[in-house]
């Protein structure tokens, strides 16, 4: 069929075919790298929270000997760790997310870590410069981005988890005898992406629209 077209025929064919190729390609790469970016954005999003909660522990470590004079804890609320999570907690409460504490060796049964932050554990554990871990779930039909960030010992921590092995801290809790830098456990976040799915599905259909009133407008030009 294609043999038996005029030459004017085969070359208006031949740019609109062409036409279509790139523009399927083109819409392809762009509706890609623009849900990466939203991805990406979320993901930023959902990192603020265990970064604020990292930020906060540092500080409290810091400034540890002018908020609890030598170390002498009353409650566990003055242990920068859970400090750090209470405000993390409100946080992302605020903002419709879910946020953990979990530990492979947790002193609170409440700590134990579901699958995805038994993975991320063991993540860090094995490698110990890995500073983020992150996946994809579905979860009773919705979709959510997990985040995890670890949490290694500081020399504070060692008041409660260093030595002597075996010895009760000031809360009753046996210590393990652990070294600064040792992993303790992770911050994790849980958080719906069901709104990154409604902005990444409109932004495919602008896109498509976009792509194909531009080759009908250049096919009818041709």
């Amino acid at each position: 069929m294609f043999k038996d077209m005029k030459l004017t025929g085969k070359i208006v064919g031949s740019i609109v075919v062409t036409l279509i190729v790139t523009s399927a390609v083109s819409f392809w790469i762009t509706q890609r790298r623009v849900n990466q970016q939203a991805e990406e954005a979320f993901r930023d999003k959902v990192r603020q929270i265990t970064g604020m909660a990292g930020a906060t522990r540092v500080w409290f470590s810091a400034n540890i000997d002018t908020m609890v004079p030598g170390h002498n804890f009353k409650t566990l609320n003055q242990v920068p760790v859970v400090v750090a999570w209470s405000v993390a907690q409100q946080y992302a409460a605020s903002q419709d997310m879910e946020f953990h504490t979990p530990s492979l060796r947790p002193r609170d049964p409440r700590n134990q870590p579901d699958p995805f932050e038994r993975r991320a554990l063991e993540a860090f554990q094995k490698d110990p410069e890995l500073k983020e871990f992150s996946e994809s779930e579905k979860d009773s039909g919705k979709d959510f981005m997990r985040y995890a960030q670890a949490v290694r010992l500081t020399q504070d921590c060692l008041v409660c988890h260093g030595d002597p092995e075996g010895e009760k801290d000031s809360f009753g809790y046996t210590k393990e005898g652990m070294k600064a830098g040792d992993l303790r456990g992770a911050f994790t976040v849980k958080a719906s992406t069901e709104g990154l799915v409604k902005t990444a599905s409109s932004n495919s259909i602008a896109l498509f629209l976009c792509s194909f009133l531009t080759l009908l407008a250049t096919a009818g030009v041709v």
